[in-house]
């Protein structure tokens, strides 16, 4: 049974493992991996200032979502699903999850950075594209930034 719960400070590490972990998936090279791991790390002041959640099954880490709030918009930070669970429906679950959070905390949009593989999945949730945004990661490369409205 599949269950969500806020992170705590301590997941900080596997939640940093998890992301990295995921979006190798994608099949990036070990240059490009080093670099996301320096600015993508979530770390134990990000789980403590923001909403941050799990999502586990039996005690195994599936996947999290990361959201926090800027001075003029909410930012999903991070949405990440483990490798062997991407494409069999743990993402929509992860999803739905963000979303009844977001409805509870009167949170009426979002905003989001993603890579161009996952585009797709996001619009299949609703989000749409707004326009690119500069990598943190590879320099001169744009990538999609999207916006959720509740």
């Amino acid at each position: 049974m599949v269950l969500f719960r806020s992170a705590l400070v301590s997941d900080a590490r596997n939640l940093s493992h998890l992301a990295f972990e995921s979006e190798q998936y994608l099949g990036y090279d070990p240059d490009y991996m080093r670099t996301f791991s320096d600015y993508y790390n979530v770390t134990e002041a990000f789980v403590r200032q923001h909403l941050v959640y799990i999502m586990e099954e039996t005690g195994k880490m599936l996947g999290f979502w990361g959201l926090c709030e800027t001075e003029t918009i909410w930012e999903l930070e991070f949405f990440y699903i483990s490798p062997e669970y991407i494409g069999k429906g743990y993402g929509r679950n992860l999803w739905n999850n963000l979303i009844a959070e977001c409805h509870k905390r009167g949170i009426v949009e979002f905003q989001l950075v993603t890579s161009p593989q996952s585009v797709q999945f996001y619009e299949k949730m609703g989000a749409e594209i707004i326009g690119q945004v500069e990598s943190l990661i590879v320099k001169g490369r744009m990538i999609p930034q999207l916006k959720f409205s509740l």
